[in-house]
């Protein structure tokens, strides 16, 4: 092989890894999930709004550029830390005079919507999307998501989920697993969240646990006095 033959040879073996790794380095920038910070803490009503607008995948499918994807199989957790978050100099001002200890329930939102790949002729049922909060499991039964639309816009459809978060404790670890049978490419997208407590509300107590036990107890009680009068009756 001659000189200018190895010459060109090394030359295409070096721009083939730097394309490849460059294209590396760019697939992990786009599945590279973090934590973010809170970015705003809004005063409404009897309610505190601790808001986190997620970056990971920034400048596609909402107007401000911030928003995050998982990939199918991909999965990532975003916390609340609202006694740290009241600690920072930079909400002392909107926060003065507040007693934490009024806010007794807890709520958490997520902004989420499918990708646009209808034209792909993936339908919305091959998605699925478990959300858990610290570490439980929520009922996402009843979540309807739809591709995002316009196709490589500004998304109109995001759709926000509620899930009732009074029973857990602070700090808030939200847990987001793309589960859906699609291929890798497919995803679901992130826009928000948040963690808002209340004064008041239906849903229990921060901290407090599900009433399960007390449930089964009455209905024992009411199995025993349902036998009992039975057996009155019969005698």
């Amino acid at each position: 092989m001659g000189m200018k033959m190895k010459k060109g040879f090394l030359v295409g073996i070096v721009f083939m890894l730097v394309f490849f790794m460059g294209g590396v380095a760019e697939a992990a920038l786009i599945t590279l999930h973090t934590d973010t910070d809170i970015s705003a803490v809004n005063l409404v009503d009897d309610t505190i709004v601790f808001r986190k607008e997620l970056s990971g995948f920034g400048g596609y499918g909402v107007a401000d550029g911030r928003s995050d994807i998982l990939y199918t199989g991909e999965a990532q957790t975003w916390s609340f830390d609202y006694e740290k978050i009241l600690a920072l100099e930079a909400y002392s001002s909107i926060l003065s005079g507040i007693n934490i200890g009024d806010y007794l329930y807890a709520d958490i939102t997520a902004s989420l919507v499918l990708d646009d790949h209808y034209n792909d002729n993936v339908p919305t049922t091959n998605y699925s999307v478990d959300i858990s909060i610290n570490t439980v499991s929520q009922d996402t039964s009843s979540l309807v998501l739809n591709h995002g639309s316009p196709h490589g816009g500004v998304f109109q459809n995001w759709t926000s989920s509620v899930f009732d978060a009074s029973e857990y404790s602070n700090p808030f670890g939200i847990k987001i697993n793309n589960t859906s049978d699609t291929s890798s490419t497919d995803w679901i997208g992130i826009d928000y969240l948040e963690l808002t407590l209340s004064k008041t509300n239906t849903w229990g107590t921060i901290g407090d646990p599900v009433p399960e036990p007390a449930t089964l107890l009455l209905l024992g009680a009411g199995l025993i006095g349902l036998a009992g009068f039975r057996r009155k009756n019969r005698s």
